[in-house]
């Protein structure tokens, strides 16, 4: 899966961005206010969504597991940053957005490091983590 990571999330970002402004199109157009977040916000959206779609245009093409873990990795403080800005902070539909990115990206994450039977480190005592002679049946 590891080579279609950056095609697929830059998909779904374009996509969202893309219903978005459709969104905001037909909010703007209509004669009663919509539910949820109004026109001038659902271009705010669309336009976060784009800058998660250029940051997911940065993750190398056709990368392997080792290379594409540590891009997503670095994607995690990039969102951060975004989602704490002032305007998301202002906005938390904005703030979503980024919040959804970096999940997304933790749940790929973790599904690179599940289908390629690695761990996350997260199930392991750091006791033992390093000791090769370590015996479960030494206890």
């Amino acid at each position: 899966m590891a080579h279609d990571i950056r095609e697929y999330l830059i998909e779904r970002f374009r996509g969202d961005a893309e219903t978005l402004r459709q969104r905001a199109t037909a909010i703007a157009g209509a004669t009663k206010p919509a539910p949820g977040p109004d026109a001038t916000l659902s271009r705010a959206m669309a336009d976060a969504c784009d800058e998660v779609a250029a940051l997911a245009e940065g993750l190398p093409v056709r990368a392997s597991m080792e290379e594409i873990i540590p891009a997503l990795q670095a994607l995690l403080p990039q969102l951060s940053t975004r989602a704490m800005s002032p305007q998301a902070q202002q906005a938390p539909a904005l703030k979503a957005v980024y919040m959804g990115a970096s999940t997304r990206v933790q749940e790929l994450i973790a599904a690179e490091l599940r289908a390629s039977g690695a761990s996350d480190g997260s199930n392991t005592d750091p006791a033992f983590a390093n000791d090769a002679d370590f015996d479960e049946d030494d206890e």
